[in-house]
């Protein structure tokens, strides 16, 4: 969850403080970026997934793609990985993991 720290420029660039606890900016039309330990910009990901339980990363201020939905986790680049890391565990798509085990 991210929470608005209040501070809006003139510009239209807002500062919200992301899970991490990193300010993430957030600007219409230019995306979104976390600002990371070594102050360098970096963009901000949605974990995505398919029909098929398949995850993949996709810059948040985009659109997924037609047959991927969001998971609900957004974060770095590496956040987002680790995430991934942990939920699909098994790389099979999930119609070949739902097949009976051919003997």
């Amino acid at each position: 969850m991210r929470k608005n720290l209040g501070k809006t420029f003139a510009s239209g660039l807002q500062w919200i403080e992301s899970e991490a606890g990193w300010p993430v900016s957030k600007t219409s039309g230019m995306g979104i970026s976390v600002t990371n330990q070594n102050n360098l910009t970096e963009p901000i990901f949605n974990v995505v997934i398919n029909h098929e339980a398949q995850y993949s990363l996709w810059q948040a201020d985009r659109t997924p793609p037609a047959g991927w939905s969001t998971t609900g986790m957004q974060g770095s680049r590496a956040d987002c990985l680790a995430y991934i890391a942990t939920h699909w565990t098994d790389m099979r798509p999930l119609s070949l993991r739902s097949q009976a085990p051919v003997s």
